[in-house]
């Protein structure tokens, strides 16, 4: 957890309400990073190309993970979901403790998720890569799927 820890403070973050928040204002900032995630889920992959065919192998999990083929969100929300998966698991099965009355231990488990999530994503970006899924620009493709996941991962593990 020590080499985590010094993973966790590389990962970027929202700040923590330190009072209560009105409820208009949680809808606006809810309605922004909706906007935002749905314009990613519009932009195009810059180099990405597809055969003729279109055939897309995973579209019956792409409604469930909130993804769309061929544009920022193509992972969407499933390196997040499969690193909170992973990190209850871990502590369900007393692998890793985790004390939740403990602010510490909370951010730690909260930074431990973030790094498995942007770990999840770019191992998928190169696999999609390196498997022929997208063109032949890999290293812009991988950097545009790891980008868009770190966004996501911040926005939605605070």
């Amino acid at each position: 957890m020590d080499m985590i820890r010094q993973l966790a403070v590389l990962m970027p973050a929202m700040r923590r309400a330190d009072r209560a928040v009105p409820f208009h204002r949680r809808m606006l900032y809810t309605g922004l990073s909706l906007s935002v995630f749905m314009v990613c889920s519009h932009v195009p992959l810059y180099g990405v190309r597809y055969a003729a065919s279109g055939a897309d192998p995973l579209s019956w999990v792409r409604s469930i993970l909130a993804s769309h083929r061929g544009t920022l969100m193509e992972f969407g929300v499933g390196p997040v979901l499969t690193a909170g998966t992973v990190t209850q698991l871990l502590t369900a099965s007393k692998l890793i403790r985790v004390d939740q009355n403990v602010r510490w231990d909370r951010d730690l488990m909260d930074g431990a998720r973030k790094v498995l999530a942007v770990t999840i994503a770019l191992g998928e970006a190169a696999a999609y890569v390196l498997l022929g899924m997208h063109g032949p620009v890999g290293a812009l493709i991988v950097l545009q799927l790891f980008s868009a996941s770190v966004l996501v991962a911040a926005a939605n593990l605070d």
